[in-house]
């Protein structure tokens, strides 16, 4: 049985080649003809309140109560050490809730309040200028920063949320501590001259449901408009969330099939995988527009 790991490796090796191919193809309309709908971008509206903010119960603390190892600060600047205190010290706590996972937190240092929007995702403004938003996972998370400047949230190998700067921006690595052995990032997203954002979910999918399509067994999943920004963390959440509601879903075909919707069709409403598919090459897969036959 492949590992968490491994399915998540597998994963983002196959929507690498996707991508490759679909740049040369370019994006298509949904698999059963209908035309694509773009997924309006999240807005926070009137109903939207403020995320958790520490309280004197709080426990999801980072700094001397933490169990992660001290930080590294190796090669820090002396402003950057100076933001990270303050996010130790300061940091409040958002939370967002998985469809499996339950509740997951990270300290977050921010001059704007975060806001928790109805999907369950929290959004952390940042200004256009010189700020800046840290993002800290207190134990038992930790948090890794990807070659994209998104961010996963793992528990153990497992990822649980994920983290991407939202219209625009990279998070970076900061400084590094341990979580039960393995490495944790300290994530900083930094101004620059557009307003962006510090978009968090631990709810990649909104909806994983059987049904019947073109004569045989199909699943429908419903990516939330997080997972439809794309990047390296949604590649490895999106299927490890698929496979925890439906475990046939971590067949090599249907993994395929949902990394080349995630890359090639991302704007569809509903992602349709399908366990009596062939397995084919990533060149098959875009040709057949994601439905291998």
């Amino acid at each position: 049985m492949p590992t968490a790991a491994t399915r998540r490796t597998s994963a983002v090796t196959l929507a690498a080649l996707v991508l490759a191919l679909v740049g040369a193809c370019g994006p298509w309309a949904s698999d059963d003809g209908a035309p694509t709908t773009s997924a309006p971008s999240p807005t926070v509206g009137p109903t939207a309140t403020p995320a958790p903010t520490r309280t004197p119960g709080d426990t999801s603390t980072v700094g001397p109560t933490s169990t992660a190892d001290p930080l590294s600060t190796a090669g820090t600047s002396a402003a950057d050490a100076a933001l990270l205190a303050r996010a130790l010290r300061d940091g409040v706590t958002v939370r967002s809730s998985g469809p499996s996972t339950g509740p997951v937190a990270l300290r977050v240092l921010a001059d704007a309040p975060a806001r928790l929007l109805d999907d369950g995702s929290v959004r952390v403004p940042l200004a256009a200028g010189t700020g800046a938003v840290v993002v800290v996972a207190p134990a038992p998370w930790r948090l890794d920063v990807l070659p994209d400047g998104t961010a996963l949230v793992l528990r153990g190998e497992v990822p649980v949320a994920g983290v991407r700067a939202q219209p625009d921006g990279r998070l970076r690595t900061l400084a590094r501590t341990e979580v039960g052995g393995a490495r944790s990032d300290v994530a900083v997203l930094r101004a620059g001259d557009e307003p962006t954002s510090v978009w968090f979910t631990a709810r990649a999918v909104l909806d994983v449901a059987w049904g019947e399509r073109e004569g045989g067994r199909s699943l429908a999943v419903t990516p939330a408009d997080w997972a439809r920004g794309g990047g390296l963390a949604a590649d490895a959440l999106v299927p490890a969330q698929v496979v925890a509601a439906a475990p046939e879903a971590g067949a090599p075909t249907m993994l395929d099939q949902l990394a080349c919707h995630q890359r090639g069709a991302r704007r569809k409403d509903v992602w349709n995988i399908e366990p009596w598919r062939p397995r084919v090459s990533a060149l098959e897969l875009v040709a057949t527009r994601c439905n291998p036959t």
